[in-house]
């Protein structure tokens, strides 16, 4: 290693310090000469190789397991990838099917216990050389993150016009990682239906619901946006409560009920005719017009007396078509009347009116209403078996010695109970 050593002496002290000075850096070359040949000879055969170590290494979180993703770089001599984690614990060996360019190694390690992890990936060649190890870190999720987790709330439930239940969830803390709900309700036709609702929806819609059943809902949790699974909480039941409760389906059913009323025609001044109801000739007796009336505002009227005729078996009726059986509610809003006479509030089944001889007994419900006030709200309420037609309306016969009765408007109600 090296070449002959030819020293010359110099005399004196300071010749004598230099040649022991000389001499001792010629020993200290031999030696790192010689332990250097040693290792080489040992370990190194021909040059020394590393591998190019991962580019990135991505940690998926899941269940129990994890996803590891590791971009290796354009080294084309990378044939295998090691990976260990628990510090070094535990291992497994990816071969690697090398295309031009950047290459991703992806695989699933399970069984791994909840919480985080270190993970350390090596890459090796077809020599056996090893990299420079890349390391990452990632989180384990199991049963204790599952307990954590709570369902989110059903605030409350209540009936739209339509008479379809709804169910208001409440908001949810999001840090959790809430994703959506999954919930299933049982329709009148007992064929189940699943909703997914996500987190911003709060009112739900149980189209066609069969009463009294109760729904069954759990929600799904992502931990963090790397998470590859999804958890959810246990089902919980819900019963929707809606019992007893008169739902106003007046815009639904009933035509032309007030506030304003309509008319086909009008005088101009104080009577017309109504629309969208029957009105039968007798009670047309202000030239050829009545049932409709202006003072401060529109209303369903009739007046005998006053230079009018008297009005026997007088009627303004409609006929109404109801989708549900159960029992039904009408009210009627009184702005004036007065005692003379017999005055009713009507619901008949099928399609036509009785006469008022057979008020009382050819009527689902009836009402007397002469002796009543201005400003009284008068109810008749009724029960039908199954879905069909129902009329209702007024029925009057009123001497022309000063009689007449002013209605403001009606509404028409369902019951619905969950029994």
């Amino acid at each position: 290693m090296m070449g002959k050593l030819k020293i010359k002496v110099r005399p004196g002290v300071a010749g004598i310090l230099f040649t022991i000075f000389t001499l001792a850096v010629f020993m200290a070359g031999i030696t790192g000469c010689t332990k250097m040949d040693d290792y080489k000879k040992q370990f190194v055969k021909g040059d020394l190789i590393y591998p190019a170590k991962p580019d990135t290494i991505l940690v998926y979180s899941g269940d129990y397991r994890v996803r590891l993703s590791s971009v290796l770089t354009s080294d084309p001599n990378i044939i295998r990838s090691h990976i260990y984690w628990d510090s070094r614990t535990d291992s497994m060996a990816v071969d690697v099917k090398r295309t031009q360019g950047a290459d991703t190694i992806s695989l699933i390690i399970n069984n791994l216990l909840e919480g985080s992890h270190t993970f350390e990936v090596v890459n090796e060649d077809a020599s056996g050389n090893r990299s420079v190890p890349l390391y990452a870190i990632g989180s384990v999720y199991g049963d204790k993150y599952r307990a954590s987790l709570n369902n989110r709330p059903i605030a409350s439930s209540y009936l739209d016009t339509g008479l379809q239940v709804h169910l208001n969830f409440a908001d949810m803390d999001h840090s959790a990682g809430p994703l959506l709900t999954e919930l299933h309700y049982q329709k009148t036709n007992d064929d189940s239906v699943t909703l997914i609702i996500a987190l911003d929806v709060t009112d739900t819609l149980l189209q066609d619901y069969k009463k009294g059943t109760s729904v069954v809902y759990r929600t799904y949790f992502r931990p963090d946006s790397l998470s590859i699974d999804t958890f959810k909480t246990a089902f919980e039941t819900f019963t929707p409560s809606i019992e007893n409760v008169w739902v106003d389906l007046t815009a639904k059913f009933l035509k032309n009920p007030g506030n304003p009323f309509y008319y086909t025609t009008w005088d101009g001044g104080r009577w017309g005719n109504l629309d969208q109801w029957i009105t039968t000739p007798n009670v047309k007796n202000a030239g050829g017009y009545g049932g409709y009336e202006v003072k401060n505002h529109s209303m369903i009227a009739m007046e005998s007396g006053w230079g009018k005729p008297a009005i026997t078996n007088g009627k303004i009726y409609q006929t109404i078509y109801l989708p549900y059986s159960g029992k039904w509610r009408m009210t009627v809003n009184m702005n004036d009347l007065n005692d003379q006479g017999r005055k009713y509030i009507i619901a008949a089944a099928g399609q036509s009116f009785p006469d008022i001889d057979h008020a009382e007994d050819q009527s689902l419900a009836y009402y007397e209403f002469s002796p009543n006030h201005g400003g009284d709200d008068i109810s008749i309420t009724f029960d039908i078996a199954a879905s069909g037609y129902v009329t209702v309306g007024f029925l009057a016969s009123m001497t022309d010695n000063g009689s007449f009765f002013e209605v403001n408007n009606l509404k028409l109600e369902y019951n619905y109970s969950n029994n």
